[in-house]
C-alpha cells in the first residue's frame, strides 16, 4: 500500500485543513485510490513531525503538502526541475506537491492536482 504523506499544522492553519478535507474526499470518491492509498498527517507543530517533514528536504515555507511514498521511501518525482517550477509545484525530488504562495497559485493546491499525483504514483508503481 501506497502512503500519502500530509505535512501540515494540527490547528490554525486552514489551509491545512483544508488540504486534509481534500485528500479525504478524493479517497472517499474513488475506489482506486482508496484501496491503493492510505493517509499519514505529520504535524509540523511537534517535534516527530518536524523531524518527519525535514526527511523531505522541502522548504518550511511551502507548508501544506503532501509526499507519496511507502514502506520503501518515497516516490521520486519523474519531472524534471523546469517543469516543476514553471507549473509551480515547488516538491522535488519527491513524488507530491507543496503550497506554492506565489501568484499563480495562490496557495491552493486543487483536488485535481491531488488526484494527478495519485495517479502518478500508482502508474509509477505498477511500471
Amino acid at each position: 500500500m501506497l502512503i500519502i504523506h500530509i505535512y501540515g499544522k494540527s490547528h490554525g492553519c486552514s489551509k491545512c485543513d483544508a488540504l486534509k478535507r481534500k485528500v479525504t474526499n478524493i479517497l472517499g470518491d474513488d475506489a482506486r485510490f482508496r484501496e491503493a492509498f492510505g493517509v499519514q498527517f505529520h504535524d509540523v507543530l511537534t517535534e516527530e513531525g518536524i523531524a518527519d517533514f525535514c526527511l523531505t528536504n522541502i522548504n518550511p515555507n511551502c507548508i501544506p503538502g503532501i509526499v507519496i511514498g511507502g514502506v520503501f521511501g518515497f516516490l521520486p518525482s519523474r519531472c524534471t526541475s523546469d517543469e516543476w517550477l514553471a507549473d509551480g509545484a515547488l516538491l522535488r525530488p519527491w513524488l507530491g506537491r507543496f503550497t506554492d504562495y506565489g501568484e499563480r497559485h495562490k496557495g491552493v493546491i486543487t483536488s485535481d492536482e491531488i488526484r494527478e499525483i495519485l495517479s502518478l504514483a500508482l502508474k509509477q508503481v505498477d511500471e
